[in-house]
């Protein structure tokens, strides 16, 4: 097998597309197979019915994707591409170009962060559901069952895949996505780092747009406590500018957002991640959490909670400590001034976290085990 046609709604010669996801699975398929084609479509023009019930609805409840005009004009895209490209087989990120797709006569495999109606309950919350989302899930299982196989980052995921397409478990591939940034320096030098850290002035660092979301309340909380028990704690803040009550702002530096397109900010970023001692996101909807790969790799302990694809990133115990979503802050707390008390502990879980990247969460080996699969 050695042709291979990516399929994606996003574009995948751009890093910032989908956070850099589509653009690393591109370039780990071309170190692995012998021929990669692209076939990237963009969201149909809207008509002047579906241009009035967005207006009426707003573009969420009705997203143009969804619609049966967009899906059968993804799936004519594709058939168009199989006929002048000829591929040995098909990954397809997102199910979209294949909800209408004819029976296709060779290998097709699915690949997306989780089931969409499984991501989409897990955020329910915090996003609004689509008015086709019942419809559209039943055609993404439908999808499942016909095709080769589909892949997912973690057991969550592949979990909701089995239930939810009523598929079995050989059908289901567990593949972890790797860290689309990362610290690049080698195991050693990290280690290195690593032992030099004091754990006397704690920095925890938090990444995320959607403070509610990835729990930044709950990290403040923890972080005010921990300097209320007599320790020396600063949480660093990327990606948002919450407000932060008067009393609090004394633990808190704010950094803003920082954009991985500017060359500056990276250097900002990566900073951050190599001063810090714990990478501290609780938070409470997570399909995966690209970040916490990230911060693996510069050997950073991830506190977070037990929620969705988090367990299949961080390892409780080893590389991180993952708590049930209604754990108060006193105990986060707690058990983190445990461990920091225990130095050699610390040592130990943040070189798991160092390891745990450099073996699972990186696009090498994402690309190795792709290729394992798809032509097995």
């Amino acid at each position: 097998m050695r042709h291979l046609l990516l399929v994606t709604v996003e574009d995948p010669h751009d890093p910032k597309s989908w956070s850099g996801t589509p653009y690393n699975i591109l370039k780990s398929l071309e170190d692995n197979f012998d021929q990669v084609s692209v076939l990237s479509s963009n969201v149909p023009k809207r008509n002047l019915f579906g241009a009035a019930l967005r207006w009426i609805l707003g573009r969420k409840k009705y997203p143009l994707w969804m619609t049966n005009t967009a899906l059968k004009a993804y799936a004519k895209r594709l058939d168009e591409t199989i006929k002048r490209t000829q591929p040995d087989a098909i990954l397809s990120i997102s199910s979209q170009h294949l909800i209408y797709a004819k029976d296709l006569g060779l290998p097709v495999f699915m690949i997306s962060d989780a089931p969409w109606i499984a991501y989409k309950e897990a955020y329910r919350d915090y996003e609004e559901l689509p008015l086709f989302s019942s419809k559209y899930a039943k055609q993404e299982a439908a999808v499942a069952r016909k095709i080769s196989g589909v892949i997912y980052p973690t057991p969550w995921a592949c979990k909701e895949a089995e239930m939810r397409f009523g598929i079995t478990a050989d059908k289901v591939k567990l593949l972890p996505f790797g860290a689309n940034s990362y610290c690049a320096s080698s195991d050693e030098q990290i280690f290195r780092r690593i032992r030099q850290r004091e754990l006397n002035q704690l920095n925890f660092l938090f990444i995320g747009k959607d403070w509610d979301r990835k729990g930044g309340p709950l990290a403040l909380d923890v972080v005010t406590m921990l300097n209320e028990s007599g320790l020396s704690a600063t949480l660093h803040i990327i990606g948002c500018n919450p407000q932060i009550e008067a009393n609090s702002l004394r633990y808190v530096r704010l950094h803003g957002y920082l954009s991985p397109s500017k060359q500056e900010d990276c250097r900002k970023l990566a900073e951050a991640f190599s001063h810090a001692d714990f990478f501290l996101v609780p938070s409470f909807a997570e399909c995966f959490g690209l970040v916490f790969a990230e911060a693996q790799s510069y050997g950073l302990p991830c506190i977070s909670l037990n929620n969705h694809g988090i367990p299949g990133v961080v390892e409780n115990k080893k590389t991180g400590l993952l708590f049930d979503s209604f754990t108060p802050a006193e105990r986060i707390a707690d058990e983190i001034i445990q461990l920091i008390r225990d130095r050699p502990a610390y040592l130990e879980m943040a070189i798991a976290a160092r390891m745990k990247f450099t073996k699972d969460l990186n696009w090498t080996s994402f690309g190795n085990r792709l290729r394992a699969l798809i032509t097995h």
